[in-house]
């Protein structure tokens, strides 16, 4: 597999997410590569994260969403990459200390 989806394999994505209440925005990203849509929706869970401290009853949506749009593999691979301290995209907790030093 090259990592490609086809135009129908995109709409019947799109159709179920839409469906489970993540909607594909087709603007910014075309349907045949949800590679950065997905990526956006994993990171948007991360800042639920931090944004909540942690709780992740409070991020569900998020977490729905980002579940739905990607695949599996790629959200296992970076949550195993962000246990090792090596994932490139929102640090979860590092932001809320930041924050906590800033308002003192």
């Amino acid at each position: 597999m090259d990592g490609h989806v086809s135009d129908q394999e995109a709409a019947n994505i799109a159709k179920m997410a839409m469906k489970q209440g993540v909607k594909y925005d087709f603007k910014h990203f075309p349907g045949q590569n949800q590679a950065q849509f997905c990526w956006q929706k994993y990171n948007e869970y991360l800042h639920c994260l931090n944004k909540n401290d942690c709780d992740e009853d409070a991020c569900k949506v998020p977490k729905l969403h980002y579940t739905q749009v990607c695949p599996e593999a790629w959200t296992d691979e970076w949550d195993d990459q962000r246990d090792n301290g090596v994932f490139l995209g929102v640090q979860v907790g590092e932001i809320r200390e930041d924050l906590k030093k800033n308002q003192h």
